[in-house]
C-alpha cells in the first residue's frame, strides 16, 4: 500500500475479523498519512510495520501492545513528535 498518496488508513471496526488476519508485514510508506488508528494494534500477527515517509505527528500508544512486532520504521516523518515509551517495545529489535 506504499506510494499511493493515502491520507487516511482505517481498519474495519469488526475486531474479530481484524484479529484473525494473518498479515505479517504492512508497508504504508510514502503516503500522506497524518495518524494511525489505535485499532492497528489488533493486527496481532504483524511483525513488520513500515510507515516511513509520511506526515505522522504521533503514534498511537496501542502500538506498544503489539507483542509480535519486531521492526517499526517511522523514518522521515518530519513532524513526528510523540513515540510511545520505547521500553514498552520489549519485543521490537529494530526501530528506525
Amino acid at each position: 500500500m506504499s506510494h499511493n498518496h493515502l491520507l487516511d488508513f482505517k481498519l474495519d471496526e469488526n475486531e474479530a475479523v481484524i484479529r484473525n488476519l494473518l498479515l505479517m508485514q504492512l508497508n504504508l510508506s510514502h503516503n500522506r498519512l497524518t495518524f494511525l488508528p489505535p485499532s492497528i494494534s489488533l493486527l496481532e500477527s504483524l511483525t513488520e510495520l513500515n510507515v516511513s515517509h509520511n506526515d505522522l505527528c504521533i503514534l498511537p500508544k496501542e502500538l506498544s501492545k503489539m507483542n509480535g512486532l519486531k521492526k517499526l520504521d517511522v523514518s522521515f516523518n518530519l513532524n513526528l513528535f510523540y513515540l510511545p515509551k520505547v521500553r514498552k517495545f520489549e519485543n521490537i529489535s529494530r526501530i528506525i
